[in-house]
C-alpha cells in the first residue's frame, strides 16, 4: 500500500501538482505524516497547475454545478457546455484535472466548461445515467450532444475529440 501511495505521488508531483493542491486532490486517509515527508524530500515542481495551466497563463479552475444550478447554467446555455462528472475521491477525475483546466482556457468563450460531484449529486448523476466517472458530457442546446471517453489523459487528445464533438453539434 505504502509502495502504491508513494508512486501515485510521485506521479502527481511529475505532472506538476505542488504540495497544497496535492493534498486537497487526494483523499486525507493517503494523507499520512510520512507521505507528505515525502513530498519535502521531493525537488519543487515547476508550476503548480492549481494557478497556471500548462499553455503558461494563469485561470481559474472551471466552475461547479450541483442539481439546483445544472439547468441554468447546463441546459439553458446559449454555447456548448461539456460538464465534468467526477468525485473527491475518484484518482482518475483527479489526475485529469490539468487537462479540463487547459481545455476550459483553450475554448474559453467557445465552450462552457463545469464540473459536478456526482456524490453531492445525485439527482442530476441518475438523470443522465452516469454510472462511471470520470465522464465527460457536451450539452448543446439542452441535449446531450456528445459523451467522451474518459481514457482521454492527453489534452491534445480531449481537444481532439471534444473538437469532433462540436462539428457534429
Amino acid at each position: 500500500m505504502a509502495l502504491a501511495i508513494l508512486a501515485l505521488l510521485w506521479h502527481f508531483w511529475l505532472r506538476g501538482f505542488c504540495e497544497e493542491h496535492l493534498t486537497t486532490r487526494l483523499p486525507d486517509v493517503l494523507l499520512s505524516e510520512s507521505t507528505l515527508h515525502f513530498l519535502a524530500d521531493c525537488p519543487p515542481p515547476k508550476r503548480c497547475l492549481g494557478r497556471q495551466s500548462t499553455l503558461g497563463e494563469n485561470m481559474p479552475h472551471p466552475a461547479a454545478v450541483n442539481d439546483e444550478t445544472f439547468d441554468e447554467k447546463v441546459l439553458q446555455a446559449e454555447r456548448p457546455v461539456l460538464v465534468d462528472f467526477t468525485a473527491a475521491w475518484c484518482v482518475p477525475c483527479q489526475m485529469i484535472v490539468p487537462v479540463i483546466e487547459d481545455v476550459s482556457a483553450a475554448y474559453a468563450g467557445k465552450v462552457d466548461v463545469f464540473t459536478m460531484d456526482v456524490d453531492a449529486n445525485p439527482k442530476t448523476r441518475e438523470r443522465f445515467g452516469v454510472r462511471g466517472i470520470p465522464r465527460f458530457i457536451v450539452f448543446k442546446n439542452g441535449q446531450i450532444a456528445a459523451s467522451l471517453h474518459s481514457a482521454l489523459t492527453s489534452r491534445s487528445a480531449f481537444a481532439a475529440a471534444l473538437d469532433k464533438a462540436l462539428e457534429a453539434v
